[in-house]
């Protein structure tokens, strides 16, 4: 099962006794989107709290041979991201 933004929101509200208003938890989650996102691609890691850790790898731009067509090739800069699980995602199954 997949659970959406607005699911989320819905949760938060609720964990909340309503004190939040609906919009001010979507524009937060959207704030934190717009961080994670930004340091990713600067090339840091990002741990969000006891939950996981999002690494970020960069690979800069570097020139290869490609031995079947007998030429140089030029790949560029991209980022490979993993997340790791932390403690309270990890003792889930306990």
């Amino acid at each position: 099962m997949k659970i959406t933004t607005t699911d989320i929101v819905r949760e938060i509200r609720k964990k909340s006794e309503g004190t939040i208003k609906t919009s001010d938890i979507n524009d937060t989650l959207k704030y934190l989107e717009d961080v994670i996102s930004e340091e990713i691609a600067k090339g840091n890691d990002v741990k969000l709290r006891s939950l996981f850790v999002i690494k970020s790898h960069v690979q800069e731009n570097f020139t290869g041979y490609d031995g079947l067509n007998k030429k140089y090739y030029t790949k560029p800069r991209h980022i490979r991201v993993s997340v790791k699980t932390l403690k309270k995602l990890s003792n889930l199954g306990d």
